[in-house]
């Protein structure tokens, strides 16, 4: 049967990419700047525009994917007969997961015809845009939507997740770090190294002196490359740099293949603030 695949706006996928892919549907997420609500549907705030925001001061709050707007943009899809393969924000980052979890058990009881299946992807950004991406080539090349469903298990659990952010502040406002470490950090010109776990759990597990190393140690992160692969660079507003790190892997590993580049959407960004840049690719394990 014909099935389409799910996800999320924090799969940073640009519109474009989603236009063009009409077996793929995106939930737009929402979030909230000064007590007025924002979709999250690339119709709103420009990226720019946003972290312009955040650079002034301005605190983004975020909401996930509720039960209802679950349903709202599934039932259509099954209505028509489709098969459903739900690909979701990292539970270890985000209750969406748990939501459109949820919202596939109500939607089996109405559609006991239909097969749908929820894949919790343990990523965000262009990590779960990344893994969206691999699945719809699964899809194009033939593969049945069990074939499909396996493949995005398998590579839920070999997708490498690193990240670096510019203003330690953002890191401190989720908890993540102490005020006074944010402080002595920022002084120092400390720049945390960051990776999501097997539980898909955003932790800091390195930290370097300036904004080059750090894109530096982001580039040395991948061993080697094959023409076939796909890799991904999400930033928070700072596309030089996202540049940089993609010129460094091309250089470092001589890659020619196909790498995924854009903006960390408003959702995945108000936590890691403007000047986040981040890298997605499969290896053996996380």
């Amino acid at each position: 049967m014909a099935f389409i695949i799910i996800t999320e706006s924090t799969c940073d996928l640009s519109r474009s990419y989603i236009e063009a892919h009409p077996d793929l549907a995106v939930i737009p997420l929402t979030y909230y700047i000064d007590g007025r609500e924002y979709r999250d549907d690339g119709k709103g705030l420009s990226s720019k525009e946003f972290y312009d925001i955040l650079r002034k001061g301005k605190t983004a709050t975020t909401g996930q994917v509720g039960i209802h707007a679950f349903c709202q943009e599934a039932v259509p899809l099954l209505e028509q007969g489709f098969d459903l393969l739900y690909l979701g924000m990292s539970s270890g980052m985000s209750g969406s997961f748990q939501s459109g979890f949820c919202a596939l058990q109500e939607l089996r009881q109405q559609f006991p015809a239909r097969a749908m299946e929820a894949v919790d992807s343990k990523a965000a950004s262009l990590g779960l845009g990344l893994l969206v991406h691999l699945c719809l080539a699964q899809k194009a090349a033939g593969r049945s939507f069990s074939e499909v469903c396996a493949f995005a298990r398998k590579s839920a659990e070999e997708l490498c997740e690193w990240f670096t952010v510019d203003d330690l502040m953002f890191l401190k406002r989720g908890g993540r770090i102490s005020a006074a470490t944010a402080l002595v950090g920022a002084a120092l010109g400390i720049k945390p190294i960051l990776h999501v776990d097997s539980e898909g759990r955003l932790v800091a597990v390195g930290k370097v002196r300036g904004r080059e190393l750090a894109i530096r140690t982001l580039a040395g992160k991948i061993a080697a490359l094959t023409a076939q692969d796909v890799i991904a660079v999400s930033h928070g507003d700072c596309p030089e740099d996202a540049e940089k790190l993609v010129r460094l892997i091309r250089e470092r590993l001589q890659f020619q293949g196909e790498i995924l580049l854009g903006p960390v959407g408003p959702v995945v960004g108000a936590h890691g603030g403007p000047g986040s840049l981040a890298l997605f690719f499969k290896g053996d394990n996380r």
